[in-house]
């Protein structure tokens, strides 16, 4: 299984971050491995430095990681902790999922709002099924004198 490291500026909280410096190792994962936060032994090459890599991708799996810490095993061994990340693991469903917002528009709020007017409108012209008649006095009127 092809695993890469890779460097990246982007936050943790960024969906598409810029993958630079990709370096392909070859590893074989255990089957009891945990596939969210897996710890990764590696062996050391010579002129790498795994320290200067704080990402991580196994295409096989399909997954992004970070890589939150370093672990020196022995002279020959660096074990990686990898945590999954979600947003870039799960990019093309995050970027095609729709939602709907259910607060009221407040002041600042832009961009393309519909708005669900729940009923609520304020009507210029009232439509009566009763006709008013002028009365004697020239005043119109619904309510007959005493």
């Amino acid at each position: 299984m092809i695993f890469t490291l890779y460097k990246t500026l982007d936050d943790d909280n960024v969906v598409g971050k810029v993958l630079t410096d990709p370096l392909p190792i070859t590893i074989y994962l255990r089957s009891d491995t945990d596939v969210n936060d897996p710890m990764i032994p590696l062996q050391r090459i010579a002129g790498i430095n795994f320290n200067d890599y704080n990402y991580a991708h196994l295409p096989e799996l399909e997954r992004y990681y970070f890589i939150r810490e370093w672990q020196i095993v022995n002279a020959a061994i660096v074990t990686l902790g990898l945590n999954l990340d979600h947003l870039e693991t799960y990019k093309s469903q995050i970027l095609a999922a729709t939602g709907t917002f259910k607060r009221p528009v407040k002041v600042g709020d832009y961009g393309d709002i519909e708005l669900d007017l729940t009923g609520r409108e304020t009507k210029s012209e009232y439509g009566s099924t009763i006709t008013l008649t002028p009365d004697s006095g020239g005043i119109l009127s619904l309510i007959k004198p005493e």
